[in-house]
């Protein structure tokens, strides 16, 4: 106003009548955002007229500032990255500041591990209408620090051999493969798998024909960042088949001069066997004497290397 920039001044031989004015506005340029023109007229009393500009720089010297600034994150690789907020911004000469957001990915870590490890930089960028700028940045580190888990296998499994056809050379067959166990942020395509297990892929699969016993099978998974996770299960292969009993069903024996007459577990046996190997025969009875004259029972008990038996 007036009072807060001035006045003009007008004199005249027979008196001013009137002094007053219009104001125009202009663009300006560098750190001049607006021109105002402000023009002065002064009228005598026989309508005499003369004006004069007083011209008004007027300068920006405060930049737009943001409404929201949103902090640095840090996230895993395994969380939902999130969108950008939207941000605005205020400014006490432009009622619309235009603001923009530059996006761009890096400290990527090498190799394929960097798909998982690496900082979003967001940038937002106000700008008013003289040009007064303001930025704001904001950093989301994408972490990749977990190792791969095997999670839900079992500890143990137990295999025998009773569930499966007879295999001749005493093993029992093994189907598993552990890949539906997997978890970890990254595809199992770029996660090395190892095991201790005598068969199997040396990966995630285990399949194989196992010898009775028990194993300690070991998984590592290390994934495209180095983490390394492990895992085992104890697998117990039991052999519970039992023999097959071949028996001579007519075996006929005299007594000797004294009473008695014996025979054994050959005498009976016609090729008994069992696919891991037979370990002993027993008879019900072996001995016989004048008691026994007649047709007998006698049971032949055959027994695996792995205590299995049958008669």
């Amino acid at each position: 106003s007036p009072a807060v920039q001035g006045s003009a001044a007008a004199s005249d031989n027979c008196a001013v009548v009137s002094l007053d004015y219009s104001d125009s506005t202009a663009a300006g340029s560098g750190n001049i955002c607006t021109l105002m023109y402000r023009t002065w007229k002064a009228q005598d009393l026989t309508g005499n007229m003369t004006t004069c500009v007083q011209v008004f720089s007027i300068q920006d010297t405060v930049k737009p500032a943001f409404t929201l600034l949103p902090n640095n994150l840090t996230v895993t690789c395994s969380d939902a990255l999130v969108n950008p907020p939207a941000v605005d911004a205020t400014d006490n000469c432009d009622a619309d500041v235009d603001v923009t957001l530059q996006v761009d990915t890096i400290n990527m870590a090498p190799g394929n591990c960097g798909l998982f490890s690496y900082t979003v930089r967001r940038t937002w960028t106000a700008i008013d209408n003289c040009g007064k700028t303001n930025v704001h940045t904001q950093q989301v580190v994408v972490t990749d620090l977990t190792s791969p888990a095997f999670l839900g296998m079992p500890d143990t499994i137990t295999v025998k051999s009773a569930d499966y056809p007879v295999n001749p050379d005493c093993t029992v067959p093994v189907s598993l493969d552990v890949s539906q166990y997997l978890s970890d942020c990254q595809p199992d395509s770029l996660i090395q798998i190892a095991n201790t297990a005598p068969h199997g892929n040396g990966g995630t699969d285990i399949s194989g024909n196992y010898t009775t016993g028990q194993y300690q099978i070991i998984f590592t998974a290390t994934d495209a960042c180095g983490n390394a996770g492990t895992d085992s299960i104890t697998l117990i292969v039991i052999d519970n088949s039992v023999p097959t009993v071949v028996c001579n069903n007519n075996v006929v024996i005299a007594l000797g001069t004294n009473g008695e007459g014996t025979i054994q577990p050959g005498d009976i046996d016609l090729n008994s066997s069992d696919n891991c190997g037979v370990d002993t025969m027993y008879l019900s009875q072996s001995v016989f004497d004048c008691q026994d004259l007649g047709q007998n029972a006698v049971t032949l008990t055959v027994v695996d290397v792995n205590g299995n038996s049958n008669f």
